[in-house]
């Protein structure tokens, strides 16, 4: 899992071309998970390019955490009814603005994490700062021991 976030944390720095974003990656990096990783690079570049398209300045953190991996950015947050309907094709938030995209990402995010028994959830941050939390939650399919077999992220 530390291997697939830090390369596609690599993918977006070569992209920033000058904006004052830090990308981060932190947590304990054991994490496997057992699915493909074309499967959870999908997954997770897509939490990671939404945090870095819509936070101007400041920092996109990557938590490993035991049983998933959080996104969480400094941007301009979302309301609680963006929140609800992110998941939805087509559904770009009220901060999309002239960005582009075509509002598709996210569910296939939801449709990944429903094929592989994973959850995801984006929400404003809690902790009063501005900027989004994305959580994906891999539940049975993640383990944090060493690398794992043939064909799993890790």
């Amino acid at each position: 899992m530390a291997k697939v976030a830090e390369q596609l944390l690599e993918s977006h720095r070569a992209q920033l071309g000058g904006k004052p974003l830090e990308l981060r990656l932190e947590g304990a990096p054991g994490l496997v998970i057992e699915a493909p990783e074309a499967a959870l690079s999908v997954a997770l570049g897509n939490l990671i390019g939404n945090a870095v398209k819509y936070t101007p300045q400041g920092e996109v953190v990557v938590h490993l955490r035991a049983d998933g991996v959080q996104v969480v950015d400094t941007g301009p947050g979302l309301s609680e009814e963006d929140a609800a309907r992110l998941f939805q094709r087509g559904y770009r938030g009220t901060h999309a603005g002239h960005s582009q995209g075509a509002g598709i990402g996210l569910s296939i995010v939801g449709r990944l994490c429903d094929l592989y028994g994973w959850d995801v959830s984006v929400r404003p941050r809690a902790d009063g700062g501005h900027g989004v939390v994305a959580t994906l939650s891999f539940g049975g399919g993640a383990s944090a021991t060493a690398a794992g077999a043939k064909g799993t992220a890790g």
